[in-house]
């Protein structure tokens, strides 16, 4: 029990920084990568002493601000180590249990933190946590990673996380304060950012394999504290335990925490500290996830009804399915079936959607999987979502936040992988929702805009509202005078419109156009919309060449400074335009 930080193990590096005389400049040390292995270990029972103190049962960090207090001192480095990470340290095969102190508190409360660390990893560990949704106004996350981007999926710095088990409780999945190499703050991250393990895995393809639901009943005490003992559940251990064989072989790893082999005959490691002999059903199918289409799905807001995708039509679906059964299973059916909305549904814009009852998708494959073997099933389908103007008379209305969109976005869609009935059968079926931007286009051609669906003529627009709305209906007013006009009825879309005030932003591909049209409001561009139009620029080639063509007049006024934040360097390298005094030559009358 501490009274500004309660920690299970606490590694905090520091650089030492001598002169050199015959080099020039500063030698540092450590030289050589630090390299820390956390294994085997089991936590529980630290708890805090105040509503203030700090709770981590894992904590690997580099010395922190010794002049910021709260949370700017927590996600602050201290002086002249903005740019020194941690390298090459994992935590492995841990069981940690963040036992409930019934605490309503304000500082950081974490199962495992790993700040300024380059290429650390996390994988076969076990996560319970136990606190209340009270117990932190400030965080309350299985995970605190402060660190690189990860969604790139090749920097070398970023965190590696991978075949552990959560069981999240009131706590969200992750806290992700993003930085780059210069320890400037990208975005301090927030509390529902990334509260499910599915926002997690869609967004930063970590924990791909990773587990989620019930542990802590697999888990036994043993004696009495402070002499105690977590271990797995004996005589007898659990049967189908999502603990048991579903960790990854491990080299700097070769026994658990009692010193038993890990691993034996070949089979993948137990996630936790403890290597157990798990029991296993004869039979037992997962349907574990579907995998694709996949896209970041907010928690909150409007947006939070589905997962909002974009795509080129036919569509492709890939499910995940394990055979955590004792046999091998040999062309077992796979089903996939995908339910509309229904009208009513749709338009009352319930917050648990209802479905028709007959699919319009039900496809069958067979698998062969052994046992302990997993395989990603692939649906080639014919099948095209139906945009809410070609669903025209059946019923659907556009709702109101969507209307820019009509000829392109659909209702929302669920998307069910199942598997035959066995003997363990809560993990037959998995689904997700999702609604769909279809790209129609006959020459792949997209208006991109903000305030597509902003009625003028309801309510009180905003200034910046009503230009927005001006600024792309005079975009698809100038495509239609040179020849490029929409006729829904008539099957011809010439171009797609895509209003970004009503779409996932992390959700957005440009790549599945050839010219995109970009149209604003007065705002700057968010790090989001530089991100996405980096891409599509990126995305051409010398076959299939990319048009961008933006209208607005502000941005290289509004991005001045060469940071992560203000990033003149994407309005110089990627818009090639810079700022020339006055800027505004028109005087305002």
């Amino acid at each position: 029990m501490g009274d500004l930080w309660s920690r299970g193990i606490s590694v905090e590096q520091v650089r030492n920084s001598f002169p050199s005389i015959t080099a020039g400049g500063n030698t540092y040390f450590l030289n050589i990568p630090e390299a820390t292995q956390i294994t085997n270990n089991a936590i529980w029972g630290i708890r805090r002493q105040s509503a203030t103190t700090n709770l981590s049962a894992i904590h690997l960090f580099t010395q922190r601000s010794t002049t910021l207090t709260g949370w700017n001192q927590i996600i602050t480095p201290s002086l002249n180590n903005n740019q020194y990470f941690t390298r090459n340290d994992v935590v492995y095969n841990n069981t940690i249990v963040l036992t409930n102190d019934n605490i309503v508190g304000t500082g950081l409360v974490a199962g495992v933190g790993v700040q300024h660390a380059s290429g650390a990893s996390i994988k076969n560990n076990a996560f319970v946590m136990q606190n209340g949704a009270s117990a932190s106004t400030l965080n309350h996350s299985t995970l605190f990673y402060q660190g690189v981007q990860m969604t790139d999926g090749n920097d070398p710095m970023a965190l590696v996380c991978d075949r552990n088990a959560y069981e999240n409780g009131e706590a969200t999945m992750a806290r992700f304060v993003e930085i780059n190499a210069n320890s400037d703050v990208i975005s301090q991250g927030s509390a529902v950012e990334f509260k499910f393990l599915s926002q997690w895995r869609s967004w930063t393809k970590r924990d791909i394999n990773s587990v989620e639901g019930t542990i802590s009943s697999d888990m036994a005490y043993g004696g009495v504290a402070p002499n105690q003992r977590l271990r797995v559940k004996t005589n007898p251990t659990p049967i189908g335990s999502l603990l048991n064989n579903r960790g990854e072989r491990l080299s700097v790893i070769t026994t658990d925490i009692d010193g038993a082999a890990r691993g034996s005959a070949g089979q993948p490691f137990d996630i936790g500290a403890d290597e157990f002999d798990g029991r296993q059903y004869v039979k037992d199918l997962e349907a574990a996830a579907v995998v694709s289409p996949s896209k970041y799905r907010a928690a909150t807001g409007t947006l939070s009804d589905a997962e909002y995708v974009m795509t080129q039509t036919p569509i492709s679906i890939t499910g995940l399915v394990r055979n955590i059964g004792g046999l091998p299973q040999t062309n077992t059916p796979i089903r996939l079936r995908v339910y509309l909305e229904t009208p009513a549904s749709n338009n009352g814009a319930l917050a648990t959607a209802q479905w028709n009852s007959s699919p319009v998708v039900d496809r069958i494959v067979n698998a062969t999987i052994n046992s302990g073997d997993e395989a990603n099933v692939v649906y080639d389908l014919t099948w095209v979502p139906q945009s809410y103007q070609q669903l025209a008379g059946m019923g659907y209305v556009v709702p109101a936040h969507l209307y820019g969109m009509a000829n392109n976005i659909s209702p929302r869609y669920r998307i069910e992988i199942s598997v035959s009935s066995d003997e363990y059968t809560p993990n037959n079926a998995v689904n997700k929702v999702v609604r769909f931007f279809v790209a129609r286009s006959n020459v792949r051609m997209l208006a991109t805009a903000r305030g597509a669906s902003v009625d003028l003529y309801a309510g009180t627009p905003t200034q910046n509202q009503i230009a927005s709305r001006l600024n792309i209906d005079s975009v698809t007013y100038t495509l239609e005078r040179i020849g490029y006009a929409n006729n829904p009825a008539g099957s011809v879309i010439a171009y797609d419109v895509l209003d970004r005030d009503n779409f996932e932003e992390r959700a957005i591909d440009y790549s599945i156009y050839r010219t995109v049209f970009w149209s604003s409001d007065n705002n700057p561009l968010t790090r989001f919309e530089r991100r996405d139009l980096r891409a599509y620029v990126a995305s051409g080639t010398a076959l299939s060449k990319k048009n961008l063509a933006i209208a607005g007049q502000n941005y290289p006024r509004q991005h001045v400074g060469m940071d992560v934040i203000n990033d003149q360097a994407f309005i110089q390298s990627v818009l090639r335009v810079n700022n020339v005094p006055p800027g505004n030559p028109c005087q305002q009358h």
